[in-house]
């Protein structure tokens, strides 16, 4: 297994820390408009929050969350991004917020319909 190696620098901090300010307000900006942990769509169980994680990690990195996880041999996905990719996600999370709070969606389809939007017309930060 592979292990990304990057050094914990007060810079390395900082994208982690913003990184996770912008994810926390995603999902909120996701629980406000009507997002959910457990939602039934055709008889199967949704979870918007991972949805979008999911949707994101493949944007960014090209790979969902476990995949990484496995080959990085680390916990939490965002542990294996590099610098740019934390930096990526960041701007990426921020400006899915601010298009969920202009166009507010309401319920699971609508915000993954609205992210995917996001995810479409954003492809300066995304890998592919």
């Amino acid at each position: 297994m592979t292990r990304t190696c990057t050094a914990t620098t007060p810079q390395r901090r900082r994208l982690r820390q913003a990184a996770a300010s912008s994810n926390r307000y995603l999902n909120a900006v996701i629980h406000q408009f009507g997002g959910s942990d457990a939602v039934a769509i055709q008889g199967k169980e949704r979870n918007t929050y991972r949805v979008v994680a999911e949707l994101n990690n493949v944007a960014i990195r090209g790979t969902m969350a476990h995949v990484t996880q496995l080959l990085e041999d680390v916990r939490q996905t965002r542990a294996a991004y590099s610098d740019e990719e934390l930096r990526r996600m960041t701007e990426l999370e921020l400006r899915e917020a601010r298009l969920l709070r202009e166009m507010q969606p309401q319920g699971h389809l609508d915000i993954i319909r609205v992210v995917s939007e996001v995810i479409e017309s954003c492809r300066d930060l995304a890998l592919h």
